[in-house]
Order: C-alpha cells, then structure tokens, then sequence
C-alpha cells in the first residue's frame, strides 16, 4: 500500500463490506457473543498467550515485532503469539474466524472497521479497564479526536499506539525558483489562529506556482480522494458535515457541503492547479516526482521522504470560514469478545501507547522508525520522538494540529459510503455539476443509515 493512501490503510481491504459482507457480519454477531458474551480473565497470569493478528505496512514490520519482544520482555508471564495477515481481506478474515469460533485474542484496528465492529459486539470497549486504572494510566493524558476516532456510540475501543494527523507538506524548490513565498509565511501566528493560511490562500499560491505543460508541467496542489479526509479538513473548515450527530440523517447535499465540494472541484476544473486522477497516478512517486507544489501528508509517510532530493516544509491544514480541521487516522489494539483472558489483553493493549504518562512503551519504536507523533500530551517532550524527526519536521505543527482532530460519529457502512463518495467524486471532477451529484450522494447515504 503506497503510505499516502486514505488514513493508514486501504479502504479496498474493507470493499467486501458491501452486501456479503453484511450479510457475513450479521451471521457473525451471534457467533461472537455466544463465544465472548461471558468470558472474563482467568484471573491468572501464568501460562497466559494471547493471539495477535496484525498487518503492516511496508517498514512497519520490524516496528511490530519489536513491540511483541519488548512487552513479552517486560510481562514475561504473557506471550504473545502475532499473526501478520494481508492487508486485502483482513477484515474477512477476522470475521469468518469469528463465525467459526477460532477468533484471535487481540486485532489491529482503527477507524474504517471499527463501527461494523463495534455495532456486532466483535470487539469489547475498555472504558472500564481505563477507569479502573485510570490513577496510573489517565487516559486524559491522550489527545481527544484520536481517542474520539477509536470509539463508537460513546465508548472506547482501543487507545492508540499510533496517530499522525494530515498534514500540508511542500516543494520548497518549486515556490523558490517561482518567487512566490512558501506557505509557511501565511501559517505565522496559527498557534493563536492570527494566520492567514486559508484554503483560499492555498487555492491562490498554488495557482502561482502552476506553469507548463505536458510531462513538464508543475502542478500546484493534489486533494486527495478520499471522503474521510474530506470530512475532517475541508468539509469541517465549511462548517459541513456529512450527517446529523445521531447518524439518522444524511447531510452531505448542505449548502455548507456544496460549498466546500465546489471549491474543491474548482481547482481541477476552472484554475486547473490541479491534476486528474490518472495524470496524478502517472507521475512517478506522486509527490516525490517534484511536480507537485503542495501535498498532504501523515507521520507514517514521513520515513519515504529520508531520501528525497528537493527541499520540503510542513504546515498545518489551512482554515476555512469556520475554523482549522485535520483528519487522523489512528491505530490501537482492540479486545476480542471471545477472549478468555481479557485482563491480559488489557495489559498488551494498554502496553502499547504507554500505560501511564511519560511512559513510552511501544510507541518507543514508533518514534525511532519516525513514523508516530505521540499519543499523549506528556511524550511530546520525548527525547526520542523529537531525536527521530527529520530535518523538515516541526514538533509544534503536529502538537497543534493533534488538537485540531475531527472525529465524527461513523455510521456501521462507513466503508460503504467512502466507496460511494469517490465515485460522486469522480464524476464530479469530470463535469458533473456538485449540486446534482450531492443530491444523488445524499440518497444514497441516506439508504445506508
């Protein structure tokens, strides 16, 4: 999976959501809860292991495995046993695993499955395990909106190990050789929201730095596809949102919505700073090709970027009439329903972002592979997060903009609705009118709520 994709994962991995998947996830639930609705820990420690299924991006690998050695190092009366999957058909495997009453102890997850988790009781939430420990672990030492993102219906299913909201990164060199001042000098004082960073802004520097044609042409900004990160940036800078707080009602096809759509399209289509979809997939490494002025980025990006041959800069998300907004896309470690040792897997779960301020636990390797940005506020003063940035990196830009997160409430078809946004996308870039296609959008979430 290429590391600037939706979130941290693929969608694609989620596409069998769709009928037959459902269909599976309503013969799972039953399974699942006849399994776990009465398992508890076995109150021991001894001989305890618990099943771990994981995927991992490409780097990620020795990150995980460097996890599982460590926390077996320090709880040696817990092994773990790590299960590294595909990322295509993870989801389908976990549940047909579940349905068969084979189901592992511990799951990676984050945003794009949880609701269809969460709503058919695959995994269990850990409020009360925090609270229980809440004098040692206090889980409001950790930013909300990812914690936010990780719930579902008001309650918490993991804590994360892993956060790395979007960020705007750029091509130095290409604003240098235009003489246009490079974003940051509009981002001055967003610490305070004196800046001048708005998506207006960036619309109209990006427009100075296009020029060219053909296989030459510099490109001024790419927005990414991607309905999720629409939602958390410039949807939520328009004051749009997707649908009403308790997910009846569709709100995709709002004036704020159509707004905030149009201004976007614009950018392919009239100012044309902008390239398609297939001219964007053609440029070799997308951004890293150097004929793209502004991009977006998430930490786990950030180690593709070591070798990079032009100068980069980072800003935060620019603000629209109604405020700065970013998307996150954090990772944790949810509790299987049918697990027999539930405290135990509390204990691994817990291990992983720290199980109490100041304490890095697993995030440790996360910083050294510069992938993460800590979870919480005490690791922002981490030696070892701020030794492992790269030289364009800015603690301030990520701390600031970790406050900024967005999480919504998701709808259980969520991954449903992403696959349906990016075809109205699509069309929308080719010329269909954003009303007309919002309208048609907004029915057919409506239908899936």
């Amino acid at each position: 999976m290429g590391t600037h994709n939706l979130s941290r994962r693929n969608f694609l991995r989620y596409s069998f959501l769709g009928a037959a998947g459902l269909t599976l996830a309503a013969c799972v639930a039953p399974a699942a809860q006849q399994a776990g609705a009465g398992a508890t820990s076995s109150g021991s420690t001894e001989g305890v292991t618990l099943r771990y299924t994981y995927v991992a991006d490409p780097g990620e690998l020795e990150v995980r495995q460097a996890c599982i050695a460590d926390f077996m190092t320090k709880y040696p009366t817990i092994k773990i046993d790590g299960e590294l999957v595909p990322e295509e058909g993870m989801g389908e495997k976990i549940l047909t695993q579940l349905a068969g009453g084979a189901a592992p102890d511990v799951v990676y997850f984050n945003q794009l499955p949880l609701p269809l988790y969460a709503s058919q009781k695959v995994f269990v939430p850990v409020d009360d395990y925090a609270q229980r420990d809440a004098g040692e672990f206090k889980p409001d030492d950790f930013f909300v909106g990812p914690v936010g993102i990780l719930s579902f219906e008001g309650k918490v299913y993991g804590y994360p190990y892993y956060s790395g909201p979007w960020m705007i990164i750029y091509n130095k060199d290409i604003f240098d050789a235009k003489g246009v001042p490079t974003p940051d000098t509009y981002a001055k004082g967003y610490e305070n929201d004196s800046d001048t960073w708005t998506w207006d802004k960036l619309a109209e520097v990006a427009a100075q730095v296009t020029s060219g044609e053909g296989a030459d042409r510099i490109w001024g900004y790419y927005p990414p596809r991607s309905f999720e990160v629409a939602i958390g940036t410039w949807m939520a800078g328009y004051g749009a949102v997707p649908w009403t707080d308790d997910l009846k009602t569709a709100t995709v096809n709002s004036p704020e919505s159509i707004e905030a759509h149009q201004f976007q399209i614009d950018m392919f289509i009239k100012s044309k700073v902008a390239p398609d979809q297939a001219t964007f997939e053609g440029l070799p490494d997308n951004f890293k090709s150097g004929k793209i002025a502004i991009y977006r980025m998430l930490r786990a990006a950030a180690p593709g970027y070591k070798d990079i041959t032009f100068n980069l800069g980072e800003v935060v998300q620019p603000k629209g009439p109604k405020g700065r907004f970013t998307v996150d896309g954090p990772n944790a470690v949810g509790i299987v329903s049918s697990c027999q040792h539930k405290d135990e897997a509390w204990t691994f779960s817990k291990y992983l972002p720290g199980y109490k301020p100041s304490e890095l636990g697993g995030q440790e390797f996360e910083f050294k592979a510069s992938r993460s940005i800590p979870t919480r506020r005490s690791n922002f003063e981490s030696s070892v997060f701020k030794d492992n940035l790269l030289k364009w990196e800015d603690p301030a830009v990520y701390q600031a903009s970790a406050d900024k997160v967005v999480h919504p409430a998701r709808p259980a078809r969520y991954s449903e609705i992403e696959n349906a946004w990016r075809e109205h996308w699509d069309a929308m870039r080719l010329g269909q009118p954003v009303k007309e296609a919002l309208d048609d959008l907004n029915g057919i979430i409506q239908g899936m709520l």
